[in-house]
This record gives structure tokens, C-alpha cells and sequence, in this order.
């Protein structure tokens, strides 16, 4: 029974109330209107071989090194060297371009305060990503998955990543492994990066509505509810309180 009179205030003032609720949606709608950002995202994979193709030979000299090698590249890409060369294979600074490897940033010792340093390494901020991720330890298979502002920033990257990689095998790249040759003796062991897919780019929108556009409605509507319905309760109250203070 304590509620009736509370419905019976808000149904008598239900227009002023609506007004409120109007008044806050259209600030909720002004304040958040640009609060979607959009953003590209571009993918593919290389592989590594042996110069005589592991889909033509059946135990070709090296493969059994393959996945290491690939690791190894992996890691390499997030040198400034190659992120010095990314960029300067899309036309922008330096600076532009960050490479994130998720795999350095796992923790030795998963401690909460060694996890949440690595997850704050992860979070670059410049226009140009490039994460480098080995899907599987045991085989040879690099993933490349790039981010930029458009979408051809976003495939240039990709194709600068595959580039730059394929700088990196022999015999013309800088990395040569020596390993024994079949009479004992160490031989230089060459490798091919290809690449096994194509680019894909994809468009990626993400909205987030900030803390202005959350606050600043919310307190427009419950102000205005609680002038709607107290006010004139008060009104009464101060009216009342000046009829019962006696004339000097």
C-alpha cells in the first residue's frame, strides 16, 4: 500500500517524466554518435622447405630442421631491423609499425603481476601491426596477421611481412645453418620460405560507448526524475513551514 502513492505521483507527472527520458536519449545519441571506430585487418600464411621440396622428396637433407628455423624467423620479425624494413616497404616511418609476438610475452613464471605485464606488451598503439604467431611448434608454418587504419595499408603489410621473410632464406638471405653432411663434415643447410595463402583483408568496425556518453545521460534522467518528483513535495513543505512561523 506504501507504493500506490508513489504510482499514483509518477502517472500524474508521466509527461514530464517522458520528457526526461526523451531529453536523455538525445544526449546519449549526440554524446555517442562517433563512438565506432573502424579498422582493417589482413591475414596469410608462409611455410618453410627444403630447396629440394619436402612434396618431391621423401627425406630431404634438413627437414627435420624446418620447424626450429621457423621459430627462429618468427622471433626475428619483431626486431627493429625488420620493423625498419616493413616500413620502409609501405612508405611510412619507423614508428608507424609495430610487430607484436605473443609468444615473447608469455611469462616464464605465470605470476598475476609477470601475466599482466605481458599483456600490457602486447597493446602497440602505432597505426601498423604485425603479429607473427607459429600455429603449431612441430611444423613450419608462420601466420601473419596485420591491422591498419585502411585496406591497403593492411595488404601492403601483409605482403611487406611475406617480403621480408623471404629476404631472410638462403641462399641469398643471412641465415645459413651448418649442420653434418652425410660424410661427417659440416655443410651449409638452405631453406625456401613460400608462401601457402593468400592474402584475405577484412573490415573490422568496434563500437564503445565512453564514459561521457554513459554519464552524462544518466544524470540528465535521474536528476530530472528527482526534480519531477520531489520538487513540488518540497514546495509544499517550505510553503507550509513560512504559514506556521508567527508575524513579528
Amino acid at each position: 500500500m506504501e507504493l500506490l502513492p508513489i504510482f499514483r505521483l509518477i502517472w500524474r507527472r508521466r509527461l514530464l517524466l517522458a520528457a526526461g527520458l526523451v531529453a536523455a536519449i538525445a544526449a546519449m545519441v549526440v554524446l555517442g554518435g562517433k563512438s565506432a571506430t573502424s579498422s582493417y585487418v589482413a591475414w596469410t600464411q608462409v611455410t618453410l622447405d627444403t630447396p629440394k621440396s619436402q612434396l618431391v622428396a621423401a627425406a630431404p637433407s634438413g627437414g627435420d630442421t624446418l620447424a626450429w628455423r621457423a621459430s627462429l624467423l618468427s622471433h626475428l620479425m619483431a626486431t627493429e631491423a625488420s620493423k625498419h624494413d616493413l616500413a620502409r616497404r609501405i612508405g611510412v616511418r619507423s614508428d608507424q609499425v609495430g610487430v607484436a609476438d605473443p609468444s615473447l610475452a608469455l611469462p616464464t613464471v605465470p605470476t598475476n603481476t609477470a601475466v599482466a605485464g605481458s599483456k600490457a606488451a602486447l597493446g602497440i598503439t602505432t597505426p601498423y601491426v604485425l603479429t607473427v604467431q607459429l600455429p603449431n611448434n612441430a611444423l613450419p608454418v608462420i601466420a601473419l596477421q596485420t591491422a591498419a587504419p585502411d585496406r591497403s595499408g593492411a595488404q601492403r603489410l601483409a605482403q611487406a611481412a611475406v617480403a621480408v621473410l623471404q629476404s631472410q632464406a638462403s641462399p641469398t638471405g643471412p641465415i645459413n645453418t651448418i649442420i653434418p653432411s652425410g660424410l661427417g663434415l659440416p655443410k651449409r643447410q638452405g631453406f625456401v620460405v613460400d608462401q601457402v595463402a593468400p592474402v584475405r583483408v577484412k573490415l573490422l568496425t568496434t563500437s564503445s560507448a565512453s564514459i561521457k556518453a554513459i554519464a552524462a545521460p544518466l544524470f540528465i534522467l535521474v536528476f530530472w526524475t528527482a526534480a519531477v518528483l520531489l520538487m513540488p513535495r518540497l514546495s509544499r513543505s517550505i510553503r507550509g513551514s513560512r504559514r506556521a512561523v508567527p508575524a513579528s
